[in-house]
């Protein structure tokens, strides 16, 4: 069953919060006390330092920053008198000011939001398609800011400052072959971990690229999981045909988790509530249907959404657009969306990330930080804040900062060309490889409904949308002294 609201969440204030009977309190160095759900693991270490989440690693010390590169999980760090993230930021960190110099963090807007009741949502509605998220460090509460990947918060200071961890140039003299064999380790290593941890990993199964990458890598570490695929109308026949096939290659267990029709709208309001309404997608419509209901204590879903990486998504859907023409005009960038009616909202609150990005650097190529950034320290983020109402864990295989940075470390195009995933998968040696990815299986009619269905979607949240912004120029105001 589903867990409570705020499950898995924390609070760093100057004081106790109570928001459940039995939640925790740890006093941190300098005065500042965490509050969290007892759900959320948390360790205290020697030095003061304090560990928030799941960390997925040979062991788990407290250490400096500097030692987290190979570290899987959703986490932050408290060391040193600074707040740091995870690599992609999944375990989010807002941060809220009450005046100058006295600030709130916490990994859930929806209890910043009680804490600052005064304060308004932000009116724009995102939806399946599209920008379907707020473009961190913008976030959906008046005044609040949501760490990017490279940020830390200062606690003493109370603003944000510099953290850049990706290093993907590391990485620039090795050949495809030799990242994607580096790569294959990591989540091999990865995969292994899970299984000391955890009775069963589940592993989620499609016919394209990103869940096949994973299975492969589960196969050549010699690391036992079971496949799912999650049905639903619109599917494509790909993802009808292949994932049994696969698993049946692969030599592990498949199962269809079928479509249920009836929405219950208790659970669509508890995850609507959870996430403060940053996630409406597919997660929030598997979830309010009791498709996940399977899942038990114990078990782990090893997630694959930042492997879009190894195909260098936003390279394509970018193309033609140069960083100083981005930077000069984010217009053009919130263009590519296509959300007609939110696309002047959506260019202010990128020209902030853009501020950030023109002031601090661009560790790698610009498409692929704003794939880390955004599409997975935004969309992502939120779905996974969802999936902490689940008994099961859910850790994402890329939330980690050493696999960035050999993602990234490739050629965009012989990513774009499917050669870095391919000569992944290809170590599993059991002709994973020499099935199609996404082969185009749908007869015209099918794809037509698709095109219908995603049009119609766009439409109705942008018509909603026109009447919700009217009025609404710029987004948020932040307080100066953030350091945003």
């Amino acid at each position: 069953m589903p867990g409570p609201l705020h499950r898995r969440q924390f609070i760093i204030d100057r004081s106790f919060h109570a928001i459940g009977p039995d939640w925790r309190q740890v006093d941190v160095p300098g005065g500042w006390v965490l509050s969290h759900c007892p759900h959320l693991p948390v360790k205290s270490g020697g030095d003061g330092a304090v560990l928030i989440g799941d960390v997925v690693t040979s062991d788990t010390p407290v250490p400096a920053i500097e030692a987290t590169r190979t570290w899987l999980g959703r986490w932050a760090l408290i060391a040193g008198g600074r707040v740091f993230g995870d690599a992609a930021g999944l375990l989010g960190i807002f941060a809220a000011w009450r005046r100058p110099g006295e600030a709130v963090l916490s990994s859930s807007l929806a209890l910043l939001a009680g804490l600052f009741p005064e304060r308004r949502a932000h009116p724009r509605r995102i939806g399946w398609f599209g920008m379907g998220w707020y473009p961190p460090p913008a976030s959906r509460l008046e005044g609040a800011v949501k760490l990017l990947p490279d940020m830390a918060f200062d606690l003493n200071a109370a603003r944000v400052v510099p953290c850049e961890r990706a290093q993907p140039d590391r990485y620039a003299d090795l050949t495809v072959p030799a990242l994607a064999d580096k790569i294959t380790g990591c989540l091999s290593v990865a995969l292994r971990i899970l299984a000391t941890k955890f009775v069963r990993i589940a592993l989620p199964l499609t016919g394209g690229h990103d869940s096949r990458m994973a299975l492969a890598a589960a196969v050549a570490s010699g690391t036992a999981v079971e496949t799912f695929t999650l049905r639903f109308p619109t599917m494509a026949k790909a993802d009808r045909l292949l994932p049994p096939e696969l698993a049946r290659r692969a030599g592990v267990p498949h199962r269809f988790i079928d479509f249920r029709p009836q929405v219950d709208p208790n659970l669509q309001r508890l995850w609507d509530a959870h996430c403060f309404g940053a996630s409406v997608d597919m997660d929030r419509y598997f979830f309010s249907r009791r498709m996940f209901d399977w899942l038990r204590p114990g078990m782990v879903v090893a997630r694959c959404a930042g492997l879009g990486l190894s195909h260098a998504h936003f390279h394509g859907k970018f193309a033609g657009l140069e960083w100083p023409d981005v930077a000069a005009n984010p217009a053009l960038l919130a263009g590519r969306f296509k959300d007609w009616v939110s696309t002047k909202i959506e260019a202010a609150e990128l020209g902030r990330w853009i501020s950030w990005r023109e002031q601090h650097g661009l560790a790698g190529d610009w498409p692929d930080i704003f794939h880390r950034d955004q599409r997975m320290s935004g969309w992502l983020s939120a779905a996974e804040q969802g999936f902490d109402l689940l008994p099961a864990s859910s850790i994402q295989l890329v939330n980690c900062t050493d696999m960035q940075d050999l993602l990234m470390a490739a050629p965009h195009d012989r990513r774009a060309s499917g050669e870095l995933a391919h000569h992944v998968i290809k170590t599993a040696r059991c002709g994973l490889e020499d099935l199609p990815v996404n082969p185009a299986l749908d007869g015209l009619g099918h794809r037509v409904h698709q095109k219908l269905e995603r049009e119609v979607f766009r439409a109705t949240c942008e018509i909603g949308n026109m009447r919700r912004l009217r009025g609404w120029h710029s987004g948020w105001g932040v307080d100066p002294a953030s350091g945003v």
